[in-house]
């Protein structure tokens, strides 16, 4: 590392480098093509930038680019990029969609040195002729697996069809696919590849938790943790729809909730986030798109709402918490089936701790006394204090229903004449 970049690192508080970010040095920095496999919150983003960074010039147009899966996930990566663009004496530019396209074909006028860009607005603007790209040197492919899936190969491939040849390229991830070995191959790149990865279990300090919980109960818990002032959670869901559910409810329960999910414009979204990252708010929701190397400070808690399809899914949710080998914790909700079935996708790596609900916090210890259902929906022994009772729950759940119901015959009623 230059000494410029050398004191941006340490001006930037930090000190010895991660793995992932050592075993790549060199290689990227010699302009060799690398697929890079790090747990998630090892630093990859540094990783992958800092040594081509290096190997560019100031004001010679653009000589980088680097893919996203999402708009979020661009802006993050501008803002941790951006102490050391700036002591370089370069200049970078976000490209998104559902943006405006036109302000950011003026701001590529000024031919920045770096573009980190979705590939559906890159395509757009290549295809219109407002990126030049003859000087470009290297492509990062970020959570290239998932750029792949959700973008397909065949996409993908028109935007390197406009890109000149030779180019150094980069796949990063947390987790990879065939598809990424197959565009490699089809595309004639000789890659190196670095695998830092371990097991789940070893690579973070982070503990996987099971509660026992019906589904009218999930959201009662959602309410009790949010409660807490310890409480920092991001809350996915398989389906955008249960999302919007769980949203509607806890809007009724007067419990503030920030929202991740593409219904929202880009400036909705960011707005959700920023009052989630400045902790106006302890609880996000969120579909499994974010889960994509979305990097939120000291994160506690991840909570699945419902069980991942895949370990991949599981991998990438739960790497929102534990980052850079902090503590964190992932909390699974679900009946005794869905903790077989999450044990069985994960295998033995990975042991899951039952816990329990008690005053808002989770423990191991099962509450004793008396005979009650607890928030959980689940039968078990109640402690002094030790939440609420079954018709609390159920007295809440009513009125929550009752005003779901009202939203959609007001709805349903909106610009019918009154009669009389």
């Amino acid at each position: 590392m230059n000494a410029i970049l050398e004191t941006a690192w340490q001006q930037a508080g930090f000190e010895t480098p991660t793995e992932i970010q050592s075993k790549t040095f060199d290689l990227l920095a010699d302009g060799q093509s690398v697929l890079g496999l790090a747990p998630t919150g090892t630093g990859k983003t540094l990783a992958f930038s800092l040594p081509i960074l290096q190997n560019m010039q100031a004001n010679a147009g653009l000589q980088l680019i680097i893919l996203v899966s999402s708009q979020e996930l661009a802006h993050q990566m501008q803002a941790a990029l951006q102490p050391f663009v700036k002591a370089l004496g370069m200049s970078q530019v976000v490209v998104t969609g559902n943006t405006n396209v036109k302000r950011q074909m003026e701001r590529l006028k000024a031919k920045p040195d770096l573009v980190i860009a979705t590939v559906g607005r890159l395509m757009e603007l290549l295809n219109k002729g407002k990126i030049k790209i003859k000087p470009l040197k290297a492509v990062i492919l970020d959570e290239a697996d998932a750029l792949l899936f959700e973008n397909g190969a065949d996409k993908l491939q028109m935007v390197f069809d406009h890109l000149p040849k030779p180019l150094q390229v980069g796949f990063f991830g947390a987790t990879t696919s065939r598809a990424v070995t197959d565009f490699a191959t089809a595309n004639h790149i000789d890659f190196t590849t670095v695998d830092t990865r371990q097991k789940l279990v070893k690579t973070q300090k982070t503990e996987h938790l099971f509660l026992r919980a019906n589904n009218n109960a999930k959201n009662v818990i959602l309410k009790e943790l949010s409660r807490q002032k310890s409480f920092y959670g991001m809350v996915f869901f398989r389906q955008k729809n249960q999302l919007i559910k769980v949203a509607h409810i806890m809007a009724d329960w007067h419990v503030p909730v920030a929202i991740l999910d593409g219904r929202k414009d880009s400036i909705q979204r960011q707005h959700a986030l920023q009052s989630f990252r400045q902790h106006k708010i302890n609880l996000l929701l969120a579909t499994d798109v974010a889960a994509r190397g979305l990097d939120i400070d000291n994160l506690t808690t991840v909570v699945n709402y419902d069980i991942p399809e895949t370990e991949t899914a599981y991998i990438h949710r739960s790497g929102r918490t534990g980052r850079m080998y902090k503590q964190g914790q992932v909390l699974t909700l679900g009946n005794d089936h869905d903790q077989r079935d999450l044990q069985k996708l994960l295998g033995t790596e990975v042991a899951l701790k039952l816990v329990y609900l008690v005053d808002g916090q989770l423990t191991q210890e099962r509450p004793s006394h008396r005979e009650f259902k607890t928030t959980t929906g689940q039968s078990s022994r109640q402690a002094p204090g030790s939440g609420h009772s079954s018709r609390r729950t159920s007295e809440a759940l009513k009125q929550s229903k009752k005003k779901q119901a009202s939203r959609v015959k007001n709805r349903k009623n909106k610009g019918k004449p009154k009669r009389g």
